[in-house]
């Protein structure tokens, strides 16, 4: 049987949403970039449940980060562009969470299986 690392799942997504936010970003392309993007995003939830299914990882408080991060994040692209402060605002608040999670999550790997976990 073919045994896929998860590892490939989480850089792949990382790479899909840099280039899905680049793409945006640099071009008229919205509904690629967005479609890329969630691809990114969705294959980093499946290293996550293939993580909690190996029970490699518990989840724990560092969690809410991530769901409020994600709520945040999301209420940033969708709320009316007037002001656009508010929508920035939510938008880096979103991403500060999720890189708090990110950071957690290492934190909690690193001290559950040693120092090579990612």
């Amino acid at each position: 049987m073919l045994q896929i690392d998860k590892k490939w799942f989480l850089y792949s997504g990382l790479f899909l949403i840099a280039f899905g936010v680049i793409l945006k970003l640099v071009t008229a392309f919205n509904l690629l970039a967005l479609v890329i993007i969630f691809t990114g995003a969705g294959s980093k939830v499946l290293y996550l449940f293939l993580k909690f299914l190996s029970k490699e990882y518990v989840p724990g408080t560092e969690l809410k980060f991530l769901i409020v991060g994600l709520i945040l994040f999301l209420a940033g692209n969708f709320v009316i562009q007037k002001p656009e402060f508010l929508s920035l605002l939510l938008k880096i608040t979103g991403v500060s969470l999720k890189i708090i999670f990110v950071l957690l999550f290492i934190l909690k790997q690193r001290n559950a299986f040693g120092r090579n976990v990612l």
